[in-house]
């Protein structure tokens, strides 16, 4: 009731749920992953939190100019690593690495999303569009939508306890901002660091300049960090390329 005295009346109307379905859980095949295993999606097209959902992601989307590491696209990768390598040339014993989120959308905790999400939100309202709601409602609405992720599969019926949804609208920007604070802070606290770092929601792209074994210490470190947060490593040094994006 708190956020209908705040929206428009014509966008409340069309935030409004009638005759919903229950979201359906699929799997799409990682046809370029051994044994082809599936990546779990949730349909959530007509669903109960689908419509607020979407006026979330249109907030949400406002804040991912305000992380620096995050591509958009393939274009601005490029063009970031001409900016940092305006010759093409890398530094000297330079290894190109690629590191890759174990099921980010799954393994993120709710609370320590939310809480990344709050941070930013506090960090940069005034600069974005609320539509009209306070910080509080849009991490109040964030969490109804989160905490109530039911799907159909096989003519049951599940409750999503651990993660976020693939396939939820909002779940893109929310994993982007999550990894936000966890990098800046492992980023940070390490002894050494990558000379170059960008990311594509979970896809990560680096230049380390301080060898080999150094580079497999930053992985481990950060492996340590959180426990539902997990690497896998691709470097230049062990196989002469790194495939991204």
């Amino acid at each position: 009731q708190t956020c209908k005295d705040k929206l428009p009346e014509s966008l409340f109307k069309d935030l409004t749920m009638t005759n919903a379905r229950t979201p359906v859980f699929y799997g799409l095949p990682k046809d370029h992953k051994p044994e082809v295993p599936l990546r779990p999606i949730v349909s959530s097209c007509g669903g109960p939190t689908e419509k607020t959902s979407w006026l979330l992601e249109r907030i949400l989307n406002q804040l991912l100019d305000k992380v620096p590491a995050h591509l958009r696209n393939t274009e601005e990768y490029l063009k970031r690593l001409s900016q940092q390598y305006p010759d093409h040339r890398l530094p000297p014993d330079a290894i190109f690495f690629s590191i890759d989120v174990t099921n980010l959308y799954g393994s993120i905790p709710l609370d320590d999303a939310l809480s990344a999400v709050a941070e930013l939100l506090a960090e940069h309202e005034d600069e974005i569009d609320l539509c009209g709601l306070s910080r509080d409602d849009v991490t109040r609405l964030l969490r109804h939508c989160l905490e109530n992720n039911t799907f159909r599969f096989d003519n049951d019926h599940y409750k999503q306890q651990v993660g976020i949804a693939m396939g939820n609208k909002v779940a893109p920007p929310v994993a982007i901002i999550f990894m936000h604070r966890f990098e800046q802070s492992a980023i940070s606290n390490a002894p050494l660091k990558p000379a170059f770092y960008s990311r594509y929601i979970d896809d990560c792209i680096g230049v380390w300049t301080h060898g080999h074994a150094e580079l497999l210490d930053f992985i481990s470190y950060l492996n340590s960090i959180h426990p539902n947060i997990k690497f896998t490593l691709e470097d230049s040094y062990s196989s002469g390329q790194v495939s991204f994006l």
